[in-house]
């Protein structure tokens, strides 16, 4: 009959075993250690050895227990290593030893079971290893240090002797493996022992085997980068079947100093980056790129790829005396553009980024920043004044009718070149002067014009366009007054009179000089003059105009013998052949009085007509190559071209091309400099709040 009442179990009120010394109780342990190292632990009553143990940590017999347990554990190790491992070597020691460390950590586990009492109430308070830690520092004591020697010389050996059969199969590398997560889990006294013992006899053994692996001094550059890659791969696969990630990064440390800090391959790097940029060899640039992420390495490198870029901008050369100075300079131009387009497409193919240390920023566009903004500093006037009078020729080369979308995509790349100028001021000057006179001639397309000056702004800012974006205007708003002027139809009635008023402020020219105030003008022409200044009055009476000839031009159409042709020259030069419309022939002496000329100006003008090749529509008597008053001129009825229309070529003034000019332009951008360093520092100045006297850090700050 089942009872129906519920079954209780009883607590024993006492757990201890009374009336036994120690003596008593440490046997029935060490009888248990026995039967753990004899593998019969279903022999064993867990109650019982709880209890013992319960029973000598409650008699304070703590202490002893442990010392005798510590004591006793060393005596079986000394016995297991004496019957086991001696006199085995090699391999086989290896085998033999991780197979006895698994069967230890076992039995420790089993034994720290036991001993789960004296762990919690004993060790805890009295700062003593537990018992599973104490079997491993026993271990280490009684079997690994007394054979380490040995153990270190297996495993070097053996791992030498995979690397010198270079086979990607280890069979080897589980019982490596397991010795290293043996050496990983004892604890040394301030690491574990794989980090303070074997790692570094690992380091040395690997640095002097791969000295003496390879005749390194028998590889040419491309065979001794080939063969480091090689063991680099070999090495780096090897190790990680064996040893953790920190150690592979330290043993591919130790590589690189045997394999790369070496004289030999140090000074075969130039040589072997030169190689890979000259034949855009991509797959070598990125192996010399990824050989190491040392520091000093990558300094290394990237000085090879700064020097290289260096050399093939530096071998570019300028012929300084050509008079084709236009041509040279767009050939010099489009030379650096291809060179950084060039390097720009090989070194994207590599992540330079990876070479950034201390916030320096070496991705490939700042290196070749870098190397071409130096290149083109060290020469800041040819620089500014080559890609000026390259944008020039471009700039001239198209016009409002023609589509401008392919010159655009020229033009994009020496872009790229303007943020590299350092001189930014004396770019815009040469700039500015260029483009005065594309627009005041009419020689390029409006659109291109505005198009152009938006690039320039957007790498240079707003300051640098002022000037520039004032010129367009000018040339906009004069277009508009040209459409609106209507003349008296009884003044030059076949004529097309175009006006350009250009503010004085931002055009590149002095203001209008005494020789435009007192030329003599052909009458047709002083009536236009009359004309066009009562209609601006008209419409703007609190503005000032002042004629500036010297910067116009006037195209005539002429009936020659041969043909009609359409004669595009400056307005002193048509002052002059307008005179023969009243006048078979002319002496210079009497031109001058007609037009009041200075005598050089007019000089200048007479060559042009009389004697340049291309534009000879005067004839000179004596045909001498200098002018003298009682010279003679005439009209050359007899004047050809290729063309109808005819461009006549002042020529430069009789002393020297343009010295003077070129003077004048650096006087004035001094001036320039001078006047916004000044506004800089009174900016500074009153940052300070001190406009009475000036900052004693003044110098030190930067505007």
């Amino acid at each position: 009959m089942i009872s129906s009442k519920k079954a209780k179990i009883r607590v024993p009120n006492r757990l201890s075993l009374p009336g036994q010394n120690f003596e008593t109780l440490w046997d029935i342990l060490k009888d248990a250690i026995d039967h753990i190292y004899a593998d019969q632990v279903g022999e064993l009553s867990f109650e019982l050895l709880y209890r013992t143990v319960y029973t000598l940590v409650l008699r304070r017999k703590a202490s002893e227990l442990y010392g005798h347990l510590k004591s006793y554990l060393g005596d079986k190790l000394d016995e297991l290593g004496q019957k086991s491992l001696k006199g085995v070597k090699g391999f086989e020691l290896l085998q033999k030893l991780f197979e006895i460390w698994k069967s230890q950590c076992h039995y420790f586990k089993l034994i720290s079971d036991v001993m789960i009492y004296m762990d919690k109430v004993y060790c805890k308070y009295e700062r003593k290893v537990e018992t599973y830690d104490m079997g491993l520092e026993s271990f280490k004591n009684h079997i690994i240090n007394p054979i380490k020697g040995h153990i270190d010389e297996a495993m070097l050996s053996d791992i030498n002797k995979v690397r010198s059969q270079g086979s990607s199969e280890a069979p080897q590398a589980d019982t490596w493996r397991g010795i290293i997560a043996m050496m990983e889990t004892l604890e040394d006294e301030k690491d574990n022992y794989f980090s303070a013992h074997f790692e570094p006899v690992l380091l040395q053994e690997t640095e002097n085997y791969y000295k003496n692996a390879v005749n390194y001094e028998e590889l040419s550059p491309v065979e001794y980068l080939e063969t480091m890659k090689k063991l680099k791969s070999y090495e780096f696969s090897l190790d990680q079947k064996f040893i953790n990630v920190d150690s592979t990064v330290k043993v591919t440390t130790v590589l690189e100093k045997v394999l790369i800090w070496t004289e030999q391959f140090m000074d075969a790097v130039p040589v072997l980056m030169r190689d890979a940029l000259t034949n855009n060899n991509v797959e070598l640039l990125r192996e010399l790129c990824s050989l190491s992420s040392e520091e000093k390495y990558c300094t290394k490198i990237l000085g090879c790829i700064k020097g290289c870029i260096w050399e093939d901008v530096t071998s570019l050369t300028v012929d300084k005396n050509s008079r084709k100075r236009a041509q040279i300079a767009s050939q010099w131009t489009n030379r650096i553009i291809g060179i950084y387009n060039y390097y720009q497409s090989l070194l994207s193919t590599v992540d330079l980024n990876f070479f950034t240390f201390e916030g320096q920023d070496n991705s490939s566009l700042n290196v070749i920043h870098e190397v071409i903004g130096n290149y083109l500093k060290e020469d800041a006037v040819q620089t500014c004044e080559f890609i000026a009078l390259h944008l020039d020729m471009y700039a001239k080369s198209t016009e409002d009718k023609r589509d401008i979308n392919n010159v655009k995509e020229s033009l994009e790349d020496c872009v790229k070149l303007f943020k590299l100028i350092s001189e930014k001021d004396l770019f815009e000057n040469f700039y500015k002067k260029l483009m005065s006179k594309r627009l005041l001639h009419q020689r390029s397309s409006i659109k291109l014009e505005k198009w152009l000056v938006k690039q320039i702004k957007s790498e240079m800012g707003n300051f640098f366009t002022s000037k520039l974006d004032g010129m367009l205007r000018d040339i906009s708003s004069s277009t508009g007054l040209s459409h609106f002027f209507k003349p008296q139809e009884n003044t030059l009635p076949n004529c097309i009179f175009t006006s350009q008023i250009l503010t004085m402020t931002s055009w590149p020219f002095q203001t209008a000089n005494i020789l435009d105030e007192n030329v003599i003008l052909p009458p047709q022409m002083h009536h236009y003059k009359e004309q066009f200044e009562v209609f601006y009055n008209r419409k703007y009476n609190d503005r000032t105009l002042r004629w500036a000839h010297h910067l116009g031009f006037m195209e005539i159409g002429f009936q020659f013998k041969n043909g009609y042709y359409e004669i595009s020259m400056p307005i002193y030069g048509a002052i002059i052949f307008l005179l023969f419309e009243q006048h078979e022939e002319l002496t210079a002496e009497q031109i001058l009085d007609l037009t009041n000329m200075p005598e050089q100006e007019l000089q200048r003008q007479l060559i042009s007509l009389s004697l340049a090749p291309k534009s000879r529509i005067l004839k000179k008597k004596p045909l001498s190559k200098t002018i003298s008053p009682q010279d003679t001129f005439s009209i050359n009825y007899g004047f050809t071209s290729p063309t109808q229309k005819v461009r006549l070529q002042t020529i430069a003034n009789v002393t020297t091309k343009s010295e003077a000019q070129s003077q004048v332009g650096q006087d004035s951008l001094e001036k320039e400099r001078v006047i916004e360093v000044n506004a800089a520092i009174v900016r500074i100045i009153k940052s300070c709040k001190k406009t009475d006297l000036p900052s004693p850090n003044l110098p030190s700050k930067r505007a």
